[in-house]
């Protein structure tokens, strides 16, 4: 594949389905062989839009990384980091800082959409990212696997969301920020936004949390997809989520969900499913 991609190219879309490299082996045999290595190499200078999703090591990813062509104006990477690299330079910060390092140098970058899978990214990793945010994005998508990183992790997140944003989605499993997060997250949504998705599932927001998502979301929004499972709203907080519920859920592909997608707040959402988040 690396080998037949044109100098000219300017949209590349890869998709390995298993999401695996190790597939490109003879006989199903499982090794490395530097595939990640070879693509990032054969990557067109010129390219503006590249789409890629793969299985791969963190040391890959870091390859990667350091190979994005400065002109890119979209850039979508769904990344299964499947192992630690055993080099002692690779710290589980080394992948978010190398992001950070490249992300200031794709000065036309207007879309981003990031996925870490199976890889947990710490506090240092969230403060290296949010500061390399581009501040000319206008599509805006992070599904980020953080663990406690509490409401210090959501605050340095808010404040480097930019400005500009006309659609956002944020994936932030297992935070553990509370109402004080939340408020912060909130708080800095784009006033002109069209698109928002928010999955803040495992983080104790509490009945305030929602109270502060109620009020400070758009109502201009077009699309919301709002995920708080396992987020200790309680029945205020249920109660305070029903004018959104009510609001968007007759529109398309939008969905507001508190418990299972079954419960009576989640009526005629019948075909969501929070892992489906991402399939546009």
């Amino acid at each position: 594949v690396a080998n037949a991609l044109p100098p000219s190219l300017r949209a590349l879309r890869l998709v390995f389905h298993g999401r695996s490299f190790n597939w490109l082996g003879t006989g199903g045999r499982v090794a490395d062989d530097g595939s990640p290595e070879v693509l990032a190499a054969s990557l067109p200078p010129g390219l503006q839009a590249l789409r890629l999703q793969l299985e791969c090591s963190d040391s890959d990813a870091v390859t990667l990384c350091g190979s994005l062509p400065e002109g890119l104006r979209e850039l979508d990477l769904a990344l299964h980091i499947r192992s630690q690299s055993r080099l002692r330079t690779c710290t589980p910060e080394r992948l978010p800082r190398s992001f950070a390092i490249v992300l200031p140098h794709l000065q036309q970058l207007r879309a981003l959409r990031l996925s870490l899978v199976d890889y947990v990214v710490g506090l240092e990793g969230i403060r290296a990212l949010a500061r390399a945010l581009p501040a000319q994005l206008a599509d805006l998508r992070l599904d980020i696997c953080s663990r406690d990183v509490g409401n210090e992790g959501a605050e340095v997140l808010a404040a480097a969301l930019p400005c500009g944003l006309e659609r956002l989605a944020l994936c932030l499993r297992s935070w553990r920020f509370t109402a004080r997060g939340v408020k912060a997250l909130a708080q800095a949504l784009p006033k002109q936004a069209r698109t928002v998705k928010l999955v803040f599932s495992s983080s104790p927001i509490g009945p305030n949390g929602a109270r502060a998502l109620v009020t400070s979301l758009p109502w201009s929004l077009e699309r919301l997809n709002l995920s708080l499972r396992l987020c200790s709203v309680g029945p205020d907080g249920e109660r305070a989520l029903q004018a959104l519920a009510r609001r968007w859920a007759g529109r398309p592909q939008s969905w507001v969900r508190v418990r299972e997608k079954l419960s009576p707040i989640c009526t005629s959402l019948e075909q969501s499913l929070e892992w489906d988040l991402w399939d546009d």
